[in-house]
């Protein structure tokens, strides 16, 4: 499970190559703290067939 905090992002994308030149704008930069709050969490193992 995972949860993000901020906008949601659409890039880098699987096509990316892997060997970019550049840094993503604002990489390293926090956001601010994100509380979550669970009631309830069921998680299960991978459905084989």
């Amino acid at each position: 499970m995972m949860l993000r905090t901020g906008p949601a992002r659409h890039f880098p994308t699987p096509d990316t190559p892997a060997d970019q030149a550049y840094d993503l704008p604002r990489a390293g930069e926090s956001e601010k703290l994100a509380v979550f709050y669970l009631k309830s969490l069921k998680t299960s193992g991978p459905v084989t067939p």
